[in-house]
């Protein structure tokens, strides 16, 4: 049994909202905000990506599954917003920055078609790609900056 590969990514998304709203013990703006990143993910999933594999195996994915929902959990029971209104205000603004940001460098990934070289599917990104010039990842950057807004007294 293999799923598709975006049918495993639609199910590890989905699947991290559901355990993080079924197990957070209240519904504030860094639930709000955690829960509209892996919303976007699946729709990018969904809409966005094509992929290359065929598909992926029922072991890879549960240990995907694993990981997306047992972090959903963690994050669920140890999430917290800061109480000052300014500095929620300056997360929230951030967090939507880097989102934004980690969106665009995935479309700029979903718009380079792979090309193959020495039997390697590799994608050479064209001249002036978003943020590409500047950082070796950026869609890794953004992606982890996302998650330091979003709970802004852990780090008072």
């Amino acid at each position: 049994m293999s799923f598709s590969p975006r049918m495993h990514n639609i199910i590890s998304y989905a699947g991290a909202i559901a355990v993080y709203g079924w197990f957070a013990p209240s519904m504030d703006l860094a639930s709000v905000l955690w829960m509209l990143h892996f919303g976007r993910r699946a729709l990018e999933s969904l809409l966005l990506f094509d992929f290359s594999q065929a598909e992926v195996l029922v072991a890879d994915s549960v240990q995907e599954f694993v990981y997306y929902w047992g972090f959903a959990y963690w994050i669920s029971i140890s999430v917290s917003v800061a109480p000052d209104a300014a500095i929620c205000l300056a997360g929230t603004v951030a967090w939507a920055g880097a989102e934004y940001a980690n969106y665009r460098c995935h479309c700029t990934l979903a718009e380079q078609a792979p090309k193959k070289k020495k039997g390697w599917p590799v994608k050479e990104l064209k001249r002036g790609a978003f943020l590409f010039e500047l950082l070796t990842c950026p869609h890794y950057f953004f992606e982890v900056h996302f998650k330091f807004p979003s709970y802004p007294d852990h780090f008072e």
